[in-house]
C-alpha cells in the first residue's frame, strides 16, 4: 500500500515528515561518495580504460547526436530552410495540446509559410497581394498595408 493512502486511512493521526541524512558518520558511506567525487572530476582520458555500462553508452550516443544535430541545424542557411526561420534553436517543439491536430497543422503551416494561397506560387507566377507585394504569410501579418 502506497504512503498516502495509508496516511489517509488512519484517520486523525497528524504526519511529520523529518529529512534525515543518510551517509552520514557511515565509514563505507563516505568513502564512497569521495571516491565518487574524485572519479567525477577526473579528466576523460584518464577514464576511457574504465568499462562502460550499455546504459551509459546509449546516453553518450543520445548527447553526441543533439550536439552534432544541433551544430549542423546552426550552420543551415535560414534562407534555404524555412523552418530555420522559425526555430533558431533545434530541440523539441512546444506541443499545442489544447488545440486538436487539425488546429495544430494548420498553426505550424501559417508559420512555415506553407498555406494552399502561398504554397502554388512559383519563381515564375509569383501571387500578388493587392498592394503589389508578393503573397506571402509573412508579407500578411507583418508588412501589408490592406
Amino acid at each position: 500500500m502506497k504512503i498516502k493512502e495509508k496516511m489517509f486511512q488512519s484517520g486523525d493521526r497528524k504526519f511529520v515528515f523529518i529529512w534525515i541524512p543518510s551517509h552520514t558518520g557511515i565509514d563505507g558511506n563516505e568513502r564512497a561518495d569521495l571516491l565518487a567525487r574524485e572519479a567525477a572530476s577526473l579528466p576523460e582520458e584518464d577514464i576511457a580504460d574504465f568499462p562502460i555500462t550499455l546504459k551509459d553508452l546509449k546516453g553518450r550516443k543520445r548527447k553526441h547526436y543533439r550536439e552534432t544535430m544541433s551544430e549542423n541545424w546552426e550552420n543551415v542557411d535560414p534562407a534555404k530552410n524555412k523552418l530555420r526561420k522559425i526555430k533558431k534553436i533545434l530541440g523539441r517543439t512546444k506541443n499545442l495540446k489544447f488545440l486538436k491536430r487539425r488546429g495544430s497543422v494548420k498553426i505550424s503551416r501559417l508559420r512555415l509559410g506553407h498555406t494552399s494561397m502561398t504554397h502554388l506560387m512559383t519563381k515564375e507566377n509569383p501571387t500578388i497581394c493587392e498592394c503589389g507585394s508578393d503573397l506571402t504569410v509573412a508579407h500578411i501579418f507583418n508588412s501589408c498595408p490592406k
